[in-house]
């Protein structure tokens, strides 16, 4: 048995021996603190763990009512019992209205032990009883204070109890809710469709709980977690149902809206135009749609592998895939975005040439890598077809002009610059119209330009000046170059140099006149050779009748000669017209021309 500590405030010897005599008397394991001034008691109080006063009423130094109040004031609930030798009923009430526990006669000391244990048993009673107020009161806090909606229902639907917030939501004070049935309070529909079946599997012995939407006065349209706990207020049986009631519309909410944002988030990633890697611990966690059409792979040969499972053993650089591969994602890791080349490898063997991007980001203490990823395949293949087709542009033997819509000159290949002596740069944004030699009343130059200014195509003969205004003569054709919308944006004219062919073409039209001369010269000279046939055969016939001293022998013999002059200049005419022989021989100047002047004498 635990020894009882007593504080004894007592100034007479004999009164310590009889209060001590009649605990040993009752056989009571007792610690008995002895004083008698008011420093001795109060500081006994203060450091001593007692269990009961005792007092003498009759202390000269320091009363009993004194000790009484300052017991009361600091160390409330520690039976305080007074002693005393005086019978008085007044004094008895006093100290009894005043707190004390009980006031005992020494005449009658043998009260003291029953009255202790009597005080002691009251102590722990009431201390039970305001330790249990006290929970109550802080459960009531706790109950009160909460957001959600409590209510004890019994088993005939009706509320026996509610907090504040239930009250609160239904703009209800408590005597309105209490007694009111569940059906009164949230309506017969509501009642049936959602509580009521709830109910009745919370009084079959079981915690329910469901989500619904219901409409309460203090907020509207709100979405409610409901739990019903079943309440055994004696032995097994049930008889009522606690009800939790919370609030979690704008957690519902934000669960839809996550869900909705996850949803937006995945059709956003499995319709991004690009391919989307997602790579942790070297291994492919996620990818969306485009990189499954990328690689010629279903989703689930993808997902866990190796990110260079699915690249050469080399890049188009030599370098080895897995090698260069870590070294980016090394810089990655260390916070750097890059964008480089990468090439993939596809299930059908194919390469695929892609723009890829890399970031990575820390999620739960674990790093991540995303990979963005564009084909350039065609692009590139496009590019090098535009790189050949420049560089034969460039090298092209024709003349090449891109013009803009205002007939600037936007680009000219090496042939113009050959051909017409200007440099590249010094053509840029000069009009093409300052090139054509306007000044020639020539059709062509009006055409090109009307054709550019009508977005037609035309083609012709234009004349370009050079430097140093040197005439270059070419066969041109422009075309205009359209947009997806129809619209000419630039055009373009393809030349050829034809100064060199138009010289040949005159030299050979100036050939075909020449020769057509000759063919009608010859013509001529053949009758013209006959008639000097039948002159020189009747000539030479009369000289032959003529006596030598004839009178007009020697106008005969002139007419000879004349003729035979004339048979040598058709000869000579046959020759130009290609029709006989030539027959070079050397020829005697002086006389020809004395002849000459003779035979023209007659006529000046």
């Amino acid at each position: 048995m635990t020894r009882l500590k007593v504080l004894h405030l007592e100034d007479s010897s004999s009164d310590m021996e009889l209060v001590s005599n009649q605990f040993d008397k009752e056989n009571v394991p007792v610690k008995i603190y002895n004083v008698n001034n008011e420093r001795d008691f109060e500081n006994t109080l203060r450091y001593t763990d007692i269990d009961v006063i005792l007092a003498d009423y009759s202390l000269r130094s320091y009363s009993a009512a004194e000790a009484l109040n300052f017991s009361l004031s600091e160390f409330v609930g520690i039976p305080f019992i007074v002693l005393s030798d005086v019978s008085g009923e007044e004094i008895a009430v006093e100290l009894l209205k005043s707190g004390a526990t009980d006031y005992i006669l020494k005449q009658r000391i043998s009260r003291l032990v029953p009255s202790i244990r009597r005080a002691l048993l009251e102590t722990r009673e009431r201390a039970k009883r305001m330790k249990e107020e006290n929970i109550r009161r802080k459960y009531d806090f706790i109950i009160n204070t909460a957001k959600s909606m409590f209510s004890l229902v019994d088993r005939d639907y009706v509320y026996e109890a509610v907090n504040d917030a239930f009250c609160h939501a239904h703009n209800l004070v408590r005597d309105q809710v209490i007694g009111k049935s569940l059906a009164d309070l949230w309506g017969s529909d509501i009642f049936e469709k959602h509580i009521k079946q709830n109910l009745e599997k919370s009084f079959s012995d079981n915690v329910v709980r469901y989500q619904a939407w219901f409409e309460v006065p203090k907020y509207g349209l709100r979405c409610f977690e409901v739990t019903f706990y079943p309440y055994k207020e004696k032995g097994t049986d049930i008889t009522h149902t606690v009800v939790d009631t919370m609030d979690i519309t704008e957690r519902q909410k934000a669960r839809e809206a996550l869900i909705d944002s996850e949803a937006k988030f995945r059709m956003l990633f499995d319709q991004a135009a690009e391919g989307i890697l997602l790579v942790k611990d070297d291994a492919i966690e996620a990818c969306n749609n485009r990189m499954t059409e990328y690689l010629g792979y279903g989703r689930q040969h993808i997902l866990g592998k190796n990110p260079f499972f699915f690249s050469p053993e080399k890049q188009p650089d030599g370098s080895h895939s897995e090698a260069k591969g870590k070294d980016i994602m090394k810089k990655a890791a260390g916070g750097k975005e890059m964008v480089f080349e990468w090439t993939f490898k596809k299930l059908n063997g194919t390469e695929l040439l892609s723009r890829t991007g890399i970031s990575s980001f820390r999620l739960k203490g674990e790093t991540y890598f995303q990979f963005f990823i564009q084909d350039i395949t065609e692009q590139a293949r496009s590019a090098q077809i535009r790189k050949q087709l420049a560089t034969a542009i460039e090298q092209s033997v024709e003349l090449v002009m891109i013009l803009d819509v205002d007939g600037n000159l936007e680009y000219t290949n090496h042939a113009f610059s050959e051909t017409t002596g200007y440099d590249k740069d010094e053509m840029t944004g000069r009009p093409f119209i300052s090139l054509l030699n306007v000044e020639k009343d020539d059709s062509g130059q009006r055409e090109i330009l009307g054709a550019l200014a009508g977005q037609k195509y035309w083609n012709g003969h234009i004349e370009l000046k050079g430097r140093d205004n040197k005439t270059i003569h070419l066969y041109a054709s422009a075309s205009p170059v359209r947009n997806a919308s129809g619209e000419a944006t630039h055009y373009v004219v393809v030349s050829r140099d034809v100064t060199e062919e138009n010289r040949i073409k005159t030299y050979l039209l100036q050939a075909q006149k020449m020769e057509t001369i000759g063919t009608l010269a010859g013509g001529i000279a053949h009758d013209f050779n006959n008639i000097l046939t039948t002159i020189i055969g009747h000539s030479d016939m009369a000289l032959k009748e003529l006596a030598p001293d004839h009178p007009v022998t020697e106008d005969i013999q002139q007419i000879m000669k004349v003729a035979d002059r004339a048979r040598e200049l058709v000869s000579q005419i046959l020759t130009f017209s290609r029709q006989s022989e030539s027959n070079d021989k050397t020829v005697e100047l002086l006389g020809l021309i004395t002849e000459i002047v003779k035979l023209i004498s007659g006529g000046l």
